[in-house]
């Protein structure tokens, strides 16, 4: 009844019904019975009650968190993205995955949203480019591997265009920076390091629904896909807290210094969040 994220029959299940049948029968149950997709707890690294959940208040822009914890804003957020790339294909052992998640002044994650497909990286970077509409992240990074010059094409490509030649809409402009893998260290292995430790504190949110992320969490080390959760991982090593009332004067008289009144062409740094 879950599929993508979206309630499939939301007249019958409500996400509240969804919510309450999750805790009264427990995460396998759940998954095998109602997402399709079974998931063993057994030698899983990530446990369930380590994945904490948020809901979008009425107002679109406060995040209300289900375990109480008092209520941020999503203009709050240090607000990034990551893309990890595949070329797609039939035989493709992985999937192009891209996260966009924002950091609290408590050192909260709150994933903002999860996308994985086995496609070409043109339909991944159209994907990208809504994506970046939509939450307007501080930064954009990717992984660094054989394929940065296709992406670091289609992107400036993409950049060029005035109007979208898919959606025949104007995009804001992606600025992507390349992340290189950490030396000698398997996927498995980076993921441990960047993301057990704020899995194990409970300060990562995700929003309900988030079922493929949640699946590819919870089956870590032996699932078949993993690609969201590396990207995930990758952006709980690089999100940063907000700045301090202190911090964001001091930045702006520097930035104000740096540029001479010279008017800036790009996003300010309030669309990006990332003020306490």
């Amino acid at each position: 009844v879950v599929e993508e994220g979206e309630i499939v029959f939301p007249d019958r299940f409500t996400e509240e019904k969804l919510k309450e049948i999750r805790r009264r029968q427990g995460n396998y149950k759940f998954a095998c019975q109602y997402e399709n997709n079974p998931t063993s707890p057994e030698g899983a690294d990530f446990q369930p009650e380590w994945i904490k959940e948020y809901r979008i208040g009425e107002d679109n822009k406060t995040i209300i968190f289900e375990d109480g914890s008092p209520p941020t804003q999503i203009g709050q957020l240090v607000r990034m993205s990551f893309y990890d790339p595949s070329s797609g294909g039939k035989s493709a052992q992985a999937e192009n995955a891209i996260v966009i998640a924002g950091m609290d002044s408590l050192r909260r994650i709150i994933v903002l949203g999860a996308w994985s497909q086995n496609c070409p990286y043109g339909v991944a970077i159209e994907k990208y480019m809504k994506l970046n509409d939509q939450f307007i992240p501080y930064k954009n990074f990717y992984e660094l591997v054989a394929a940065q010059k296709a992406v670091e094409d289609i992107v400036r490509e993409r950049n060029l265009q005035v109007l979208c030649r898919h959606c025949d809409k104007q995009h804001r402009r992606l600025t992507v920076t390349p992340v290189k893998p950490p030396g000698g260290r398997h996927k498995e292995e980076r993921i441990r390091a960047y993301a057990q430790a704020p899995f194990e504190a409970g300060r990562v949110y995700l929003r309900f629904g988030m079922t493929k992320l949640r699946q590819q969490i919870l089956n870590f080390p032996h699932g078949d896909m993993v690609d969201m959760f590396d990207a995930l991982a990758y952006l709980c090593n690089l999100l940063r807290p907000p700045l301090s009332e202190e911090q964001v004067v001091t930045e702006r008289e520097t930035k104000e210094r740096m540029d001479l009144g010279r008017k800036s062409r790009i996003a300010t740094e309030y669309q990006h969040g990332g003020y306490a």
